[in-house]
């Protein structure tokens, strides 16, 4: 998971997207990750005072720790949802790391 820390950007409302992430130092041919994104107040870890973005690169394996990155909102996924588990929680994650997959394989990339 790449935690985000956006300087200028506007981020979309609070929710769970599919999209993707380049490396900025990659330039713009660089490799396309598939990912889901929360943004969101972390409800179900009551520290929600802070709106975050927090990508999962999905089926990615490396270490992202203090490069810049772009992230892309391809579409949504659902809305932020608190729960009552960190179990519940990651079962979750798992069923949006699936639809992501399933929606990124038939949407053409910036459509």
């Amino acid at each position: 998971t790449a935690n985000l820390a956006p300087e200028t950007e506007i981020l979309p409302a609070p929710g769970v997207y599919f999209g993707h992430l380049r490396r900025v130092d990659e330039g713009r041919g660089g490799q396309l990750h598939p990912v889901v994104t929360n943004v969101g107040y972390r409800p179900t870890f009551r520290d929600g005072r802070d709106l975050v973005a927090e990508a999962h690169l999905i089926d990615f394996s490396g270490d992202l720790y203090g490069l810049e990155v772009d992230l892309s909102f391809e579409g949504r996924l659902r809305g932020e949802i608190r729960f009552e588990s960190v179990d519940a929680l990651r079962a979750q994650i798992a069923r949006d790391v699936e639809e992501a997959r399933e929606r990124l394989s038939t949407h053409p990339i910036g459509a």
